[in-house]
C-alpha cells in the first residue's frame, strides 16, 4: 500500500519532452533543447530546464497522457552547475484548466546538490494527468529537472467513485474500495 516512503508498489516517470511545458525557458529556447531539458535522464553539462524570469510565479508542467493515481515528484539539480530549485509546491489537474494545490499548497523540500535525487512525497496519492512543480526558492538561478512519482498499488482506493480506472484496464468496477485490485 501507499507509504509514502518510496515503497516498491512506487514508479518514477521521467516524462518525455513532448509531454513538458514550461511558464518560461531562458534565452526562449524550445522544450527539448537548450535551456528547455527538463527531464530528469540528463547527463550533458547545463541539462536542466532554467526559467527566464526568476520568481515564484514559474513552474514546469509535466503531462502523463492520461490520468493516474500521482504519489509524489522528483527532482534534480542542473547538471554541472550549482543551479537548483531547493523548495516548491505542487499543483494537479485532470483537464489542464482546474489545478489543485497538493497537501494545501505544502512546501517541499528541494536539492542541495545536482546529483541527489529528491523525493517530494505527497501525503496521500491524488488522481491527475498534468503536475506542475512551481519553484519557491532556488540557488544561483531558477533551474532543475523533474519527474513524476506513480503509485502502482491500486488496492486502497475506490476507483468507481472517481470514475477513474487507470491502473487496471481489465478489472470489474464493483464500487468498493479496492475494485480495480
Amino acid at each position: 500500500g501507499y507509504g509514502g516512503s518510496g515503497a516498491t508498489s512506487e514508479q518514477l516517470t521521467d516524462v518525455p519532452y513532448s509531454g513538458h511545458s514550461y511558464s518560461s525557458i531562458f534565452n526562449n529556447d524550445a522544450v527539448g533543447v537548450g535551456h528547455g531539458l527538463g527531464r530528469l535522464d540528463g547527463v550533458q553539462n547545463n541539462d536542466g530546464w532554467c526559467a527566464l524570469t526568476l520568481n515564484a510565479a514559474q513552474w514546469m508542467q509535466l503531462d502523463l497522457g492520461i490520468v493516474n493515481m500521482v504519489s509524489g515528484v522528483a527532482t534534480l539539480g542542473r547538471v554541472g552547475t550549482s543551479e537548483r530549485v531547493t523548495s516548491y509546491y505542487v499543483s494537479t489537474s485532470i483537464d489542464n484548466t482546474v489545478w489543485t494545490a497538493v497537501d494545501s499548497q505544502a512546501t517541499f523540500t528541494g536539492n542541495s546538490d545536482q546529483t541527489t535525487l529528491v523525493y517530494g512525497y505527497f501525503a496521500s496519492p491524488v488522481f491527475a494527468r498534468y503536475v506542475r512543480i512551481h519553484p519557491i526558492s532556488w540557488n544561483v538561478n531558477l533551474c532543475m529537472r523533474g519527474g513524476i512519482v506513480l503509485e502502482a498499488d491500486c488496492t486502497e482506493f475506490d476507483e468507481c467513485a472517481l470514475g477513474v480506472d487507470d491502473c487496471d484496464i481489465n478489472a470489474v468496477c464493483s464500487d468498493t474500495t479496492g475494485s480495480f485490485a
